[in-house]
């Protein structure tokens, strides 16, 4: 493993809120002994989103070393990016001895593991952007579309556009954005449109398509002047392409986003210069990221700041007397 390199306090998502709203995987070494004071951490080292998840590891190993002490350790399971890897390693984790656990990914994955921690009473941290998993000792830690949606539609109508359309997946992420959307232009209800593509992307194409038929016309009345695009990586490129190919004028358009722009390669993309999206402070991730680099000799996907953050509050949270009341002293 690489030699860690030193970071104080860097806080990379000074944003970021922990809400509260309402067969065992392959154990991976400890990292600290002796094991008075014991947390879990759940993510994908296999399967679904498999590199995503070694970052995140990346960066809660870069944490342990600066918050831990020396009589903490930090126990890591493979979800196996499923609903059943996930209630596996929290079994383990359990069964460990865990204070508290911090993940799992996915909120399908986080509904997996629910009734365990509750039962257990161990607080845990999960990477959601769902408030409805939220609550009963389970911890909201990110961004959620709430936040994101708000700060960019505010940040829009302060530069004169106000947008009326959003473009959503049709899964729990879009029904959040829309959601949110549509309370935050709760004042014009009349001009508010949401579009719904599938999930996989299957169907960007179409949908495109009858949205420029819609507004694409010889006059102005009923041009699209700013979109709402709710998605990332592929799928926000395919949409962004296909804009212009069906006669959108981009030159008119405001394009806006969430955090799911976030992406070292959105600049390369003709169509989304000139876009804006919610994100955090460049200033702190990047001193996240340059440590990182230094550390694992690669950039760190977006989200991996989220692990080092939650593993630094843990740390800082357990070096206190005592975390055996649970849930009650992990509110405080």
């Amino acid at each position: 493993m690489a030699t860690q390199p030193s970071v104080s306090s860097a806080h990379p998502l000074p944003e970021a809120s922990i809400v509260e709203d309402n067969g065992t995987g392959v154990s991976r070494s400890s990292l600290i002994e002796p094991p008075d004071k014991i947390v879990g951490i759940l993510v994908p080292l296999t399967g679904r989103a498999a590199s995503l998840g070694e970052a995140m590891l990346n960066a809660a190993q870069m944490a342990v070393f600066d918050s831990f002490d020396e009589t903490s350790r930090l126990i890591i399971q493979d979800t196996k990016g499923t609903p059943e890897g996930a209630e596996d390693a929290a079994r383990f984790v359990l069964a460990e001895g865990a204070r508290v656990i911090i993940g799992p990914l996915f909120n399908t994955s986080v509904r997996a593991v629910a009734p365990l921690v509750r039962s257990a009473r161990v607080p845990t941290i999960v990477f959601s952007n769902d408030r409805s998993v939220a609550g009963d000792g389970i911890y909201v830690f990110g961004f959620t579309p709430e936040q994101e949606v708000r700060r960019i539609l505010t940040f829009a109508a302060s530069k004169g556009r106000a947008c009326r359309i959003a473009l959503v997946p049709a899964n729990a992420y879009g029904k959040a954005v829309s959601t949110a959307f549509t309370s935050n232009r709760k004042e014009d209800w009349s001009a508010q449109g949401i579009e719904m593509f599938s999930p996989d992307g299957s169907n960007i194409t179409e949908v495109v398509k009858e949205l420029a038929a819609r507004h694409v016309s010889d006059g102005l009345t009923n041009a699209l002047e700013c979109l709402l695009i709710a998605s990332g990586g592929d799928q926000l490129r395919a949409i962004a392409t296909r804009l212009p190919y069906y006669d959108v004028n981009m030159a008119s358009l405001q394009l806006l986003g969430t955090a799911l722009w976030q992406s070292d390669r959105i600049g390369k993309e003709p169509a989304l210069r000139g876009g804006w999206f919610a994100s955090p402070a460049t200033g702190t991730f990047d001193k996240f990221s340059l440590n990182y680099n230094v550390a694992f000799n690669s950039r760190p996907p977006f989200r991996t700041a989220l692990a080092y953050d939650a593993v630094s509050l843990i740390g800082q949270l357990i070096s206190k007397p005592s975390i055996s009341d649970g849930v009650d002293q992990f509110r405080e």
